[in-house]
C-alpha cells in the first residue's frame, strides 16, 4: 500500500519516543486538571468521587472503541479520561487505519494530533492529489495550500475556474485555463467542444484552428477546406471552390460550385440555353430564367423578328442588346427601301458586321454607277474589300488629276497605295498653288510631296504675305511652322498691339505672352481688369508681391491663369483697313 511505503515503517520506530512523551503529557494533564478544579477552598469528597467516576467511564468507553476498531472515538475518549499516552496510541492506530484505506485526509489529521508535521504534510499532499484525480479542484486547491504548495494551489484554482467556464459553455477560455493548469487532455477536450460550437456557427477558420489545438487532424482539415471553399466562392473562383468542397466532403456544394463555373463560361460565350441549364443546377433560378430570356431573344433575332427580339432583350434587362435589335430592324427596313448607306450605318449600330459590309458593298456599287468613284472606294473599304477599294481609288485619282484637282488626286493616290503617283500629284498641286500665289496650299502640298525645304520656303512666303496684309496672327502661326521663333514672336507682338488698340485685353495679353513679353502682358491684362490673369503674368516676371495684391483684389468668380492657347478663328481677324489706319 502507498501509505505503508510512506509512513508504516516509521510508526514502530517512534513508539519509544511516544511513550516518554505520553508520560510527560499525562503529568501535565493531571496538573492542569488539579489547577482548574481547585476552588478557593477544598473540593468536597463527593465532587472528587464523581470526577473519578467520569474518568473511569471514559476509559471504559475508549477500551471498547479500541476493541471495535473505532480508533478515532477511542482517542477522543482517552483524552476525556486524561489518558494521554493511550490517546496517542489510539491516534497512531487512526493513522495506520487511514493509510490502509488511503484516507489521506484522516491520516493527515491523525498525524497533526500526534505532532508529526512532516508526515501530516505528506498525507495532505496525497489527499490533494486524490482530489485532483477526482476533479475536486477547489478542495484540491485548499489541500495544496495546507500542504504549503502555493504554486500547485494556484494551478488547482485555475483548473477550478476552467471547470466553471466549461459549465457555462466558454470552451475557448476554458481550454486556455486548462493549459495554464497543466491539464493538456482536458484542454484538448475543451478545444474540441469549442470547434463544434464554431462549426455550428459556421465560423470555419476558427473551427479549423480549434480542431488543430484539439489534436484532431481530420476535422481540422475538413474545417479548413470549408473555410477555403467559402472564400473561393466569395471571390467567384468556382473551380477552386468545387475542389475545396470535395476535399471537405460536401459533394452537393461541390457540384453547385462546378455548375457556377460552367454557367459563367457559357454565359461569357453567350450560349444562353446551356447557360440557363447550368444556372439552374447552380441553384440560381433567377439567372437561369434570365438566360432563358436571352435564348428566346436570340431565337427571334435568328428569325429576323427584330422588334420581338428587342422586347425580349428588354424583359431580360439588356437595354444595349434591345437597342441593337431595334437598329437591326431599322437597317432591314432601309435595305427594303434601297437606302444602302443608312442601312449599312444602322447595321454597324446593331453590331452586325457581315450585314453592314454587304450594305456598304451595295452602296459602293451605286456610287460607282453614279461616277462618285472616291466615295465608292471609301464604301469598298468599309465593306472589307481592300483590293477592290484601291482599284476604284486609282480610277478616281486619275479622273481628279485630269480635272486639275491635283491635291485631292494625291490624297486619293495615297489611299490607293500608289506612293509615286501621289508624290507627283502633290508636286503638281504645289506648283499650281505657287502659280496662283496660294503659298499656304503650296506649303501643304510640298510637305505631302516630301520636300521639306520647299514647304518651309512656301510657308515663309505665306507668312510674309500675311504680314503685308496685316494678318499678324496667321503670320505668327506660319513663322512658328517654319521654325523661325524670332519672326513668330515679332508677329505675335504686332498682333498684340492691334488687339490692345481695340481693347481686346485678354487676346492682347495672350499675344504678348506668346511674344515672350510677360511684363507687357501683365500691364495689358491689369488694364483690362483681368486681375487673376495679370497676377499670373506678374509671377512670370518675378513680381510676386504685386501678383498677391492683385489676387486679393480679384472678384469672386474671376478666371484663373490664362491658358494662352486660343484657337484660330478667321472671324476674329481684324479688319485690314482698320489695321492700316
Amino acid at each position: 500500500m502507498p501509505g505503508e511505503a510512506i509512513l508504516g515503517s516509521e510508526v514502530t520506530d517512534d513508539m519509544d519516543a511516544l511513550v516518554c512523551l505520553g508520560g510527560l503529557l499525562l503529568v501535565l494533564i493531571f496538573i492542569f486538571a488539579a489547577a482548574a478544579s481547585a476552588p478557593a477552598g477544598k473540593k468536597s469528597a463527593a465532587h472528587k468521587f464523581m470526577s473519578k467516576a467520569r474518568q473511569r467511564k471514559a476509559a471504559g468507553q475508549a477500551t471498547r472503541c479500541m476493541r471495535a476498531g473505532e480508533y478515532r472515538q477511542a482517542a477522543e475518549a482517552y483524552m476525556q479520561a486524561g489518558m494521554a499516552e493511550e490517546a496517542l496510541a489510539a491516534w497512531n492506530s487512526v493513522a495506520d487505519a487511514a493509510i490502509q484505506r488511503q484516507d489521506w485526509a484522516e491520516a493527515a489529521e491523525a498525524y497533526d494530533q500526534l505532532g508529526m508535521a512532516d508526515k501530516a504534510r505528506e498525507a495532505t499532499e496525497l489527499h490533494a492529489m486524490d482530489l485532483e484525480e477526482n476533479a475536486h479542484w477547489s478542495d484540491a486547491a485548499d489541500a495544496w495550500g495546507r500542504a504549503g504548495q502555493p504554486d500547485k494551489a494556484k494551478r488547482a484554482q485555475t483548473a477550478a475556474r476552467a471547470e466553471e467556464l466549461m459549465a457555462v459553455g466558454s470552451y475557448s477560455q476554458a481550454a486556455k485555463a486548462w493549459e495554464k493548469a497543466s491539464q493538456p487532455d482536458r484542454a484538448r477536450d475543451a478545444y474540441a467542444s469549442y470547434a463544434e460550437v464554431c462549426e455550428t456557427q459556421e465560423n470555419w477558420p476558427e473551427a479549423a484552428s480549434a480542431w488543430r489545438k484539439a489534436g484532431q487532424r481530420e476535422p481540422a482539415e475538413r474545417a479548413a477546406s470549408v473555410a477555403l471553399a467559402i472564400r473561393y466562392e466569395r471571390d467567384e473562383s468556382w473551380s477552386q471552390a468545387a475542389e475545396a468542397w470535395d476535399k471537405a466532403g460536401f459533394s452537393e456544394k461541390a457540384d453547385r460550385a462546378r455548375a457556377h463555373s460552367e454557367a459563367l463560361k457559357l454565359s461569357s460565350a453567350e450560349d444562353w440555353p446551356a447557360a440557363a441549364e447550368a444556372w439552374a443546377r447552380a441553384g440560381e433560378p433567377e439567372r437561369a430564367e434570365q438566360c432563358g430570356l436571352f435564348a428566346t431573344a436570340e431565337d427571334r433575332e435568328s428569325a429576323g423578328r427584330w422588334l420581338e427580339a428587342a422586347e425580349a432583350w428588354e424583359s431580360a434587362g439588356r437595354a444595349p442588346a434591345a437597342n441593337r435589335a431595334r437598329a437591326a430592324h431599322e437597317a432591314s427596313q432601309l435595305e427594303k427601301d434601297g437606302q444602302w448607306l443608312p442601312a449599312a450605318e444602322a447595321w454597324v449600330r446593331a453590331g452586325k458586321e457581315q450585314q453592314s459590309q454587304e450594305a456598304y458593298a451595295q452602296h459602293a456599287e451605286e456610287c460607282a454607277k453614279a461616277g462618285r468613284l472616291a466615295e465608292a472606294g471609301e464604301a469598298w473599304v468599309r465593306a472589307g474589300k481592300g483590293k477592290k477599294a484601291k482599284e476604284v481609288f486609282a480610277h478616281a485619282a486619275q479622273r481628279m488629276a485630269s480635272d486639275g484637282k491635283h491635291f485631292e488626286a494625291g490624297e486619293v493616290w495615297e489611299k490607293a497605295g500608289r506612293v509615286e503617283q501621289a508624290t507627283q500629284a502633290f508636286e503638281a498641286a504645289a506648283l499650281a498653288a505657287e502659280t496662283e500665289g496660294d503659298w499656304e496650299l503650296a506649303a501643304d502640298a510640298w510637305a505631302k510631296a516630301g520636300d521639306a525645304d520647299k514647304a518651309k520656303w512656301s510657308l515663309g512666303e505665306h507668312a510674309a504675305r500675311c504680314e503685308r496684309a496685316g494678318r499678324w496672327l496667321d503670320a505668327a502661326y506660319a513663322w512658328e511652322r517654319t521654325g523661325d521663333v524670332y519672326r513668330a514672336k515679332r508677329a505675335y507682338g504686332e498682333h498684340a498691339t492691334v488687339c490692345e488698340r481695340q481693347r481686346r485685353y485678354s487676346e492682347a495679353g495672350e499675344a504678348w505672352a506668346k511674344a515672350d513679353n510677360w511684363r507687357r502682358a501683365a500691364e495689358v491684362l491689369e488694364a483690362g481688369n483681368l486681375l487673376l490673369e495679370a497676377a499670373a503674368a506678374w509671377d512670370q516676371v518675378g513680381q510676386t508681391t504685386k501678383a498677391r495684391s492683385l489676387r486679393r483684389q480679384a472678384r469672386p468668380g474671376s478666371r484663373g491663369r490664362p491658358s494662352f492657347k486660343r484657337p484660330r478663328d478667321e472671324d476674329d481677324e481684324p479688319d485690314p483697313d482698320a489695321l492700316v489706319e
